[in-house]
């Protein structure tokens, strides 16, 4: 197995195994890159890894704390698109690593 890019190779054994063999090594094409180059080499009894987070998380902004009372609307900038009143709080859904852009105006009576 082998890669030239930032990887990640993993290999389970098959149930029953107790021992294994292997060598890691950095070929020179990879050690010659203008960066350098770096290995690691680690095992593993237990999956060091969490569970994938989600897609997208609830953001929770309570209108208290932008010094706002009462209902506001909602328009989502970058989409173009009203969402509508809300009160107390404001819950948007936001992709993991996004950004979303909103403005709150004071709702008409």
């Amino acid at each position: 197995m082998g890669t030239h890019s930032n990887s990640m190779i993993e290999y389970d054994l098959p149930a029953g195994y107790t021992r294994f063999r292997a060598t890691a090594g950095l070929d020179a094409a990879g050690a010659a890159q203008n960066t350098g180059g770096t290995l690691q080499f680690l095992v593993y009894t237990k999956n060091p890894f969490r569970p994938m987070p989600t897609d997208s998380a609830k953001v929770p902004v309570a209108l208290a704390q932008l010094g706002l009372s009462g209902a506001y609307t909602v328009q989502d900038l970058w989409a173009g698109k009203p969402l509508g009143q809300v009160t107390g709080e404001f819950a948007p859904y936001v992709r993991r690593h996004g950004a979303k852009l909103y403005r709150l105006s004071k709702a008409k009576k």
